[in-house]
């Protein structure tokens, strides 16, 4: 049975152009260590839980859902992968898809001769590129994430791409008051790890050097860590990201205070709102102040930042940005 699959080729699509000259794809992680073993285990959950094994001596710092996650890709490209099925590859610097079959087993290349720098391949017959204008808002998202991730979900729709079938997709439009909620709603659709990489992206957009979503391991429950060079004074802004439907109350604002430094600022992103008495609690003159960004006020910033993010976030989020006639942005009041 043929099964879907997207693999992303490097940070950016780097290893994209290598890969499609090559007819192969491509993953990193254990880049000393074969990993044929993963397919001679009869046992897949023994299979598993070794490789998770082996995961952790290399990655100590690394969080069981990243652990699990991290090898689950793995285990999934080198023994689920099967001959004849189907590929994703997005290609972001052209907005392209690139579309292939898997002819090849699982191997592993010892000595690199190409410009890809990942050990663990399976070889590909191209079938199509497509650009990503062709292609669901759902599809699309899935392959945002992940460097492995199975698109099973969207078997009909692939099918539908490759025999070149034209698929019009329902539109619909959310402007005003609405906006901010569908926005908001995009956002928590996001896994907590994926939410976190978008704030500190978001963070790096609006100004901070080295905005870097924490390990979780000896955070201290800080979740986005950024710099900012404002002339004379160089800040350091500890951030805790809390995607949430319910309010943040004062004690979240007293947990992030008491991990602050003398030269350190706190600050609390929310896609939901703050208590009265957080609010309170933030502006205390006694005290470090924590600046607190509520989802209204985080909408404001993507909209005000959102030409400058990354094109998976403007294909995750999906906002067009309307032109205004010129003669409509302007009124003329009555004199008194």
């Amino acid at each position: 049975m043929v099964k879907y699959w997207g693999v992303r080729l490097g940070e950016g699509g780097r290893f994209v152009k290598t890969c499609y000259n090559s007819k192969f794809i491509a993953i990193g992680w254990f880049d000393s260590d074969n990993l044929d073993w993963l397919i001679s285990e009869k046992n897949p959950e023994k299979a598993l839980n070794t490789l998770k094994d082996m995961f952790r001596k290399i990655h100590p710092d690394n969080s069981e859902s990243s652990v699990g996650m991290k090898c689950g890709e793995i285990f999934r490209f080198v023994r689920e992968f099967k001959e004849g099925d189907i590929v994703l590859v997005p290609e972001p610097q052209e907005r392209k898809i690139i579309i292939g079959k898997i002819t090849g087993q699982y191997r592993y290349v010892d000595s690199l001769k190409d410009e890809c720098d990942y050990h663990h391949r399976r070889t590909v017959e191209w079938l199509k590129i497509i650009s990503r204008d062709e292609v669901s808002q759902k599809l699309k998202n899935s392959l945002v994430w992940l460097t492995v991730v199975s698109l099973e979900d969207h078997s009909l729709e692939i099918n539908a791409l490759i025999q070149g079938q034209k698929i019009e997709y329902p539109k619909s439009e959310v402007t005003g008051e609405g906006l901010y909620e569908a926005i908001i709603e995009r956002l928590k659709e996001m896994n907590p790890r994926n939410f976190e990489r978008f704030i500190a992206h978001l963070l790096s957009v609006i100004g901070f050097d080295s905005a870097t979503p924490m390990n979780y391991v000896g955070d201290k429950g800080i979740d986005v860590i950024g710099n900012l060079n404002a002339g004379l004074t160089y800040i350091t802004l500890h951030v805790q990201v809390r995607k949430v439907s319910s309010s943040v109350g004062n004690d979240e604002v007293l947990k992030i205070r008491g991990t602050l430094g003398s030269d350190e600022h706190g600050a609390i992103i929310t896609t939901s709102r703050f208590t009265r008495q957080a609010d309170e609690e933030s502006r205390r003159s006694d005290v470090k102040p924590i600046t607190l960004i509520n989802g209204d006020a985080l909408v404001e910033l993507i909209l005000e930042h959102y030409d400058e993010l990354e094109e998976q976030y403007q294909d995750l989020l999906n906002i067009v940005k309307k032109e205004i006639p010129l003669k409509d942005r302007f009124t003329i009041t009555s004199k008194k």
